[in-house]
């Protein structure tokens, strides 16, 4: 995750050379942090028996707590800790708040006798309830910066779907999924092809991640690797050595059905696009990013499904930063799971729909409930027109009112590039007349509109009796109650009504005072 983290950061910000990027390996040792580098720290490598945090030695005269702080207290305001995936380590429980921090609590809160509270902390996840419940906690300035839920969804950074295939019959379909499985892969691989010509756009490589069970006496992995091999060369034409890669815990690469089958460190996946295919175990599962990761097989058991939404939950970032308008193929993500039967399957999707530590924001569906509609041949002249007619991309934008929109464009052309000084006023003059011509329509065709008007003010009031000792509940008279401004629910009409009024208020008063 460390070498993932650098390798995106120097690919982004040329003003911190790669040598101003340091992970932090189990032989660090420095009074401080140096001024004007990045450092790269994973949590995993302070618990209790690790080298950074065990003390000082022949080899050690600083202990990573020390370096810490000391940084802390000499550079002070040019220290900053950013605490990635902020969620995470921050369930504090009830009686056990000194006795049990965790890792990034210590950051947070401080240590006795390790390191003092830090004090810039910038902390980033798609969930920060956790960590935003921590703060409250302490007497430390907050000053959260949220983007909605809305936004990500339309800026197309995430797969709009993950699609969801498992068998429906109580026999062997290990290698029958893992071939659907890499026809799959080479249905995108074509359409990503097709749409790098006809969009003169780099082409996107995507990757078949294949997960396969731990290893026993009699080998590497109890999943029979041989078969897998076998299959992939029957169903990938042109599949070539070099092309699959292995991410098990032996650095060496080994032998399967003839191939020799080399390592490649997960962090490496991404850039490396040679690699078609990547065998793997657990390696995958934590601190890893790869977008081009687009079609997973997993051997692995009906046990381990939260593990499969932690997987699966770093495989829905879309390749190129952005949905496909027109190509819902490449909007999605392909999980296929022999193993998992219905009941199987159904965790996994429950997982992954209400579990935003592992799947934000994507839609689940499951494989076996899709159809495939096909073109209708006798069309194939309309079709082919369509084709020839000219196109352009749209990036998804929020959804916004016409008012909204008019009076944007009218503030643009009038404040912000001085097009046509009369455009804001007009615009709002245009939206003042249209509500007095729509009060007056309704005011004459409808003889219950002041009525209607007025009923909007009341809100209906149900009592429900609880009879003591038997909890039976009967409903009683209901009566209308007088809307309070603080109490009355801000439903979306109301919200736009609210806003309409508020603008006809503002507009109405420059206009009085400009006459």
């Amino acid at each position: 995750m460390n070498a993932q983290s650098r390798q995106r950061i120097a690919a982004v910000i040329e003003t911190i050379s790669k040598d101003n990027l340091v992970i932090v390996g189990s032989d660090f040792n420095q009074k401080t942090f140096a001024g004007g580098k990045l450092y790269f720290l994973n949590t995993g490598k302070l618990g209790k028996d690790k080298q950074l945090t065990s003390g000082k030695g022949d080899y050690r005269e600083y202990t990573i707590w020390q370096t810490i702080t000391h940084t802390a207290e000499t550079l002070k305001d040019r220290f900053y800790l950013i605490i990635d995936e902020a969620l995470r380590g921050m369930n504090v429980r009830r009686g056990e708040e000194d006795a049990r921090l965790t890792i990034v609590q210590k950051f947070i809160l401080g240590s006795l006798g390790e390191i003092p509270p830090i004090d810039l902390i910038l902390g980033m996840s798609a969930t920060p309830t956790r960590f935003n419940q921590l703060l409250q906690t302490t007497q430390r300035t907050r000053s959260p910066v949220d983007v909605p839920t809305e936004d990500v969804r339309a800026s197309g950074l995430l797969k709009d779907t993950i699609i969801v295939y498992h068998p429906t019959e109580e026999f062997a379909t290990d290698m029958t999924l893992l071939a659907e499985a890499a026809r799959k892969w080479k249905d995108m691989s074509l359409a990503w092809r097709e749409y790098a010509q006809a969009e003169n756009q780099a082409l996107v490589q995507p990757a078949l991640v294949i997960q396969v069970e731990d290893g026993g006496e009699n080998g590497i992995s109890r999943t029979d690797l041989d078969a897998i091999i076998h299959t992939l060369e029957t169903e990938i034409e042109g599949l070539q050595h070099g092309e699959i890669a292995h991410c098990f815990e032996p650095n060496a690469p080994f032998s399967a059905a003839g191939w020799i089958i080399p390592k490649i460190d997960a962090s490496q996946i991404q850039e490396s696009t040679r690699i078609k295919v990547v065998l793997f175990k657990m390696a995958l599962t934590t601190g890893w990013d790869c977008p081009r990761a687009e079609v997973m097989m997993s051997f692995r058991t009906a046990q381990d499904d939260t593990l499969i939404a932690q997987l699966i939950g770093r495989m829905v970032i879309t390749p190129l930063a952005r949905g496909i308008a027109g190509r819902e193929l490449l909007n999605t993500v392909s999980l296929y799971l022999p193993k998992y039967h219905k009941e199987h399957v159904r965790a996994v999707i429950e997982r992954l729909k209400n579990d935003p530590d592992a799947v934000p924001l994507t839609e689940v569906e499951d494989g076996a409930k899709l159809r495939t509609f096909k073109r209708d041949s006798n069309q194939a002249a309309a079709f082919e027109a369509l084709t020839g007619l000219p196109t352009y991309r749209v990036e998804r934008v929020r959804k916004a009112s016409n008012t909204r929109r008019l009076i944007r464009l009218a503030r643009l052309l009038t404040i912000m590039h001085e097009i046509d000084p009369n455009a804001w006023d007009a615009a709002k003059q245009l939206v003042i007349d249209l509500l007095d011509t729509e009060k007056t329509r309704l005011m004459v065709e409808d003889s219950d509109f002041e009525a209607k008007l007025s009923s909007h003010g009341e809100i209906t009031l149900e009592a429900v009796a609880v009879e003591q000792g038997t909890r039976r509940g009967s409903p009683s008279a209901t009566r209308q109650a007088a809307g309070s401004s603080s109490s009355m629910p801000m439903r979306s009409r109301l919200a736009s009504i609210r806003k309409t009024a508020l603008l006809f208020c503002r507009a109405k008063t420059r206009r009085k005072r400009l006459a």
